[in-house]
């Protein structure tokens, strides 16, 4: 066998079949040179080419173009007004209206309303993960999820607004939080300001009250498909996104985020010692230390100290009991109890004495105690 015969192929990239175009970050073939050297400017992380409407960078120059139909209003949603990049991306955005899913998991049966989400969940499945987090133990598909991960752990933050001071894991955040200082997405009714054309859409929803999105359970309707989903995990009990540090699970990844907050000691009060997870919420806990009840009812008179406390008094005079249990017909005006109550249709603790049924071990444990006075507390 010649030298030349038993060279690494990354070394000498000849296997046309594949691409003569060899490229050494990604391991990625090309046919063309000139999509090689498109494809080493996204590696080295330069985006040459500027939009003069908002500024925003791309690498090459068909992202640039694809990225100015947005502005010029060439593909936008008859349902939303949205505006969108390619006649691609309406058709998928359009499906997020229908609820239509056509693209099918063929490991978990999942389904999906574009191929690349099909893509991207495939991934779960995959077992190759060649990048680790030392912390953890996380694995990865690719280093910038790590460096992105890694974050978690570190708490850096970046990328700064130089208008508020406001820190951003990621680049294309802090670009969509500068949108809000310039007033590029304006509401005309009330003036907010928005991050992007597409929250702009789902605010201006508020002041026409068109919610497209409904439960298949309960009816009730929402402005946006993800709403709905959140919102259907109260039927279930669903909570995907548990603490490492506490093993406490929530409904979304938000909560999850400001949950994390209180072990970090991020936003701690100096009167108590107690940690929040948002500045809003140590500003609201706060006002307990000071007294103060700055929030009237205008129907009673009734003084509170949030906001919130306000708007949850306020159910009892309208008599609005707005969550309601799809098994036994219970309503209540706050979610987190109707949460609870629908623990007890998920029972799977039984006593073994009269086969009453209970949320978890120490409820069991109190009625064994206190009913058939037949279980001690020491007793593991």
């Amino acid at each position: 066998m010649s030298e030349a015969d038993s060279s690494d192929d990354s070394e000498q990239p000849h296997n046309y079949r594949r691409g003569p175009y060899l490229c050494t970050e990604g391991g990625n073939r090309f046919m063309r040179k000139c999509n090689l050297m498109k494809r080493r400017t996204v590696h080295s992380g330069k985006k040459l080419y500027s939009c003069t409407q908002c500024e925003k960078h791309f690498s090459s120059y068909s992202s640039l173009y694809q990225h100015m139909n947005i502005h010029r209003g060439k593909y936008k949603c008859t349902e939303c007004g949205r505006c969108l990049a390619t006649s691609y991306c309406l058709v998928a955005h359009r499906r997020s209206h229908s609820g239509e899913k056509p693209f099918e998991c063929t490991d978990c049966g999942k389904r999906f309303r574009t191929s690349r989400e099909v893509v991207v969940h495939g991934r779960v499945h995959s077992v190759e993960k060649p990048y680790s987090c030392e912390e953890c133990g996380k694995r990865f598909k690719t280093s910038r999820e790590l460096v992105l991960h890694g974050r978690v752990h570190t708490g850096e933050k970046p990328y700064s607004c130089e208008e508020c001071g406001k820190s951003f894991t990621i680049a294309s955040n802090l670009s969509r939080h500068i949108n809000m200082h310039r007033g590029k997405y304006k509401c005309t009714e009330c003036g907010i300001c928005c991050v992007s054309s597409s929250v702009l859409a789902i605010h201006r929803q508020i002041h026409s009250g068109w919610k497209a999105f409904g439960c298949t359970v309960c009816g009730k309707r929402f402005r946006t498909s993800h709403e709905v989903v959140l919102h259907g995990r109260v039927h279930t009990g669903e909570k995907p996104y548990s603490c490492e540090e506490c093993e406490k699970s929530f409904t979304s990844s938000s909560y999850l985020s400001r949950h994390i907050n209180i072990h970090s000691y991020k936003y701690k009060c100096r009167e108590c010692g107690k940690s929040c997870g948002s500045s809003q919420q140590l500003t609201e806990h706060r006002q307990l230390h000071s007294g103060l009840t700055l929030f009237e009812c205008t129907v009673c008179g009734s003084r509170f100290i949030t906001p919130h406390e306000l708007v949850q008094h306020g159910r009892i005079h309208s008599e609005c009991q707005l969550y309601t249990c799809d098994t036994s017909d219970e309503t209540s005006s706050q979610s987190c109890d109707l949460q609870s109550h629908m623990k007890v249709h998920m029972a799977d603790k039984a006593c073994s004495m009269c086969n009453k049924r209970f949320i978890d071990s120490s409820n069991l444990k109190l009625h064994m105690s206190c009913v058939h006075k037949a279980y001690s507390w020491n007793t593991i």
